[in-house]
């Protein structure tokens, strides 16, 4: 039983990493139209480059975040790490 609660969390981990990573990429993509859409705008642009900015600081505390659950899952002898 336990294996198969382990591996459930796993794959749980692992599905709501991938969706949040793609949603850190759609925003970053439209953090893009945002920017060259700007049209000389000032105040746009800056909101186009804030938004792929954080857009990339929030996919790699993701990575981040799955690593450093993955590394203490495995010194911790769960086996398989979450993600």
């Amino acid at each position: 039983m336990d294996g198969n609660i382990n591996t459930l969390f796993n794959n749980l981990a692992t599905d709501i990493r991938n969706v949040a990573v793609a949603v850190g990429v759609f925003a970053f993509m439209w953090g893009a139209v945002i920017y060259a859409t700007s049209g000389g705008s000032p105040h746009q642009a800056e909101q186009g480059k804030t938004a792929m900015r954080a857009s990339v600081i929030g996919v790699a505390a993701i990575v981040l975040a799955a690593t450093l659950v993955g590394m203490v899952f495995s010194a911790l002898g769960g086996g398989a790490g979450a993600g």
